[in-house]
């Protein structure tokens, strides 16, 4: 299915099936993508700030450059998909399994990873991770520090 540069922007594609789907650069902000099987598909370069992603599927999809932003409600499943380059800056991502996830030069800034499983993202740095909001639960690659504003923002270590 050939959807590039395609304008879904607050569309219901609640339930669709778009696996293998060509919607690279496509306007999808807002759209309800709640369920909708996005495995393989290509959204290099796609607009999904506001997107409802709740239980969607976007295994081994291409997410390149794509931008979510705020609002986005946080996908079902992400595994093997690649996010190299893209703004995830203030997506909430609470909770995703972000496995084998490519995050090489994303954004995160603000990006909130509480509880989020990062163990085996792949292109993850110290730079990224400084600039999202994670908490003693979110799970990261043994190489990797956890900053020190993480462990602030749990509710036990805020009270003394």
């Amino acid at each position: 299915m050939n959807l590039k540069r395609a304008n879904l922007s607050a569309a219901d594609l609640l339930g669709t099936d778009l696996e293998g789907a060509e919607l690279w650069d496509a306007d999808i902000h807002h759209a309800n993508l709640e369920r909708a099987n996005l495995e393989r598909a290509n959204l290099e370069g796609a607009d999904l700030d506001g997107a409802n992603l709740k239980r969607a599927q976007l295994h081994d999809a291409n997410l390149k450059r794509a931008v979510f932003g705020i609002g986005s409600y946080p996908p079902g499943e992400l595994g093997e998909a690649n996010l190299e380059g893209a703004d995830l800056s203030e997506a909430n991502l609470e909770a995703a399994v972000l496995e084998h996830v490519n995050l090489k030069g994303a954004s995160l800034y603000k990006a909130n990873l509480k509880g989020a499983d990062l163990n085996k993202a792949r292109g993850l740095s110290p730079a990224q991770l400084e600039e999202a909001i994670g908490d003693t639960e979110t799970q990261i690659p043994d190489h990797l520090q956890r900053p020190e504003h993480w462990l602030m923002s749990s509710p036990e270590e805020g009270e003394e």
